[in-house]
C-alpha cells in the first residue's frame, strides 16, 4: 500500500473510532467527549474500573468492541499503523502520561 493510501485509510479509521467512540460516550457513558488529537500523549492510563493500567491498544481494542464491531488483536498491524498515526498528528503536543481514568 503506497504511503498516501496508507495514511488516507488511517485518516478513516481514527475517524470512525473518533465517531463510534464518541456516539458510545455520549449515550452510554453521558461522559464529556474528547478530541482524538493528543491521545497517545497519556497513555498508558491507570483505568480504575479495571483496577490496572491500559495500553493505546487496549483502548483501541476496547472501543472498538464496544461499539460491536469486530477488533483486531492488541499489537496488530493496523493498530500499530492507527498508533503512529495518531502519534504522528499528535507531534509537538505536550506529553502528560501515565494518566488516570475512571
Amino acid at each position: 500500500m503506497n504511503r498516501l493510501r496508507h495514511f488516507i485509510v488511517l485518516g478513516a479509521i481514527n475517524g470512525f473510532l473518533a465517531v463510534a467512540f464518541g456516539a458510545f460516550a455520549a449515550h452510554a457513558l453521558k461522559d464529556h467527549l474528547s478530541a482524538g488529537l493528543g491521545h497517545p500523549s497519556h497513555f498508558p492510563v491507570y483505568r480504575s474500573k479495571l483496577g490496572k493500567m491500559i495500553s493505546l491498544h487496549s483502548r483501541f481494542y476496547g472501543c472498538v468492541r464496544d461499539v460491536g464491531a469486530q477488533p483486531f488483536d492488541e499489537q496488530s498491524e493496523a493498530y500499530r499503523n492507527l498508533e503512529y498515526f495518531l502519534t504522528y498528528m499528535s507531534n509537538g503536543l505536550e506529553v502528560n502520561g501515565p494518566g488516570a481514568r475512571k
